[in-house]
């Protein structure tokens, strides 16, 4: 992690008032009392009473501005920090400097989403025009992150990864990556809309264990790795248009919570035939079946 810095001219500012300080110390000390004024010795006292009263009071007006801008710079750090990591990781880095941060997770939910075909749309918009809807519907997405619980992992391009479950467990992890899959597509068409494109967004999530830690040293990112990584991201890849590609695992997690229709045993590149399930939505209420 990185370590905790002051802004430069914090330092310069602070050794240049105290040079000055010390200056008028000497001044007041040395000088006036060997006579270049003839002054009455009561004069010379309050003198440099007053001139040490000065030194110190300028001291510590420059000290306290300095560390307000020490606070100031720790704060944005902070921030920075809070913002590529989880709260937790960012405290053990804190109390264990230069340790590396690795664990091992039993039970977690993995969401991988694209916008199909992005390179024909971002020709179309243009750069300064894809990097608008990019934030706007990235943005979004991590507004979404937040509100289920959900930790963002990274976004490359138009492709986005978020875990939950992870750092904090939680045993409610397939539900709450359901509900942020489904708030996703309906963000894509609101992005969609206010740029007057089509969005086909693809999502895929898969349960079970995964490995994390924080990769690196200066661009250091916290990253997730593991067959349910996977797993997501190949069930993304084969996921129909516009749909929510999910895993026989996330299924079972879900208990009868959301509705779901089976896509039967498809190819996945590196695991062969395997079941898979596309999600519909929240489970019909009672009064919903009966009509």
């Amino acid at each position: 992690m990185p370590s905790r810095s002051s802004d430069p001219r914090t330092c310069e500012l602070l050794i240049v008032v105290l040079l000055i300080g010390f200056a008028l110390h000497v001044t007041a000390w040395f000088m006036v009392p060997n006579g270049l004024i003839p002054t009455d010795p009561d004069f010379l006292a309050q003198l440099y009473a007053s001139s040490a009263v000065t030194v110190f009071a300028v001291t510590a007006v420059a000290a306290s501005y300095a560390f307000t801008l020490v606070e100031q710079a720790e704060a944005q750090t902070e921030a920075m920090l809070r913002n590529i990591l989880p709260d937790t990781i960012v405290e053990q880095l804190r109390q264990h400097p230069g340790e590396a941060v690795a664990a091992s997770h039993p039970e977690v939910s993995v969401l991988f989403s694209d916008i199909k075909s992005f390179v024909p749309l971002s020709r179309s918009l243009g750069v300064a025009r894809t990097v608008e809807m990019l934030n706007h519907l990235i943005s979004g997405f991590d507004r979404l992150a937040a509100l289920h619980g959900v930790e963002k992992i990274k976004t490359i391009g138009a492709t986005s990864m978020a875990v939950a479950g992870l750092p904090e467990p939680a045993a409610d992890h397939a539900a709450r990556q359901a509900r942020m899959a489904l708030d996703m597509h309906e963000c894509a068409r609101e992005t969609a809309a206010r740029f007057g494109v089509t969005i086909v967004l693809r999502i895929g999530i898969a349960s079970g264990p995964v490995m994390a830690g924080v990769i690196g040293t200066r661009k250091f990112s916290y990253d997730v790795w593991g067959d349910t990584v996977n797993l997501a991201s190949r069930l993304e890849s084969t996921c129909e248009p516009n749909g929510i590609h999910v895993s026989l695992s996330v299924r079972d997690r879900l208990d009868g919570a959301f509705a779901l229709t089976s896509r039967g045993a498809i190819e996945i590149k590196g695991l062969g035939q395997i079941e898979t399930f596309t999600l519909v939505g929240p489970a019909p209420t009672a009064g919903e079946a009966a009509a």
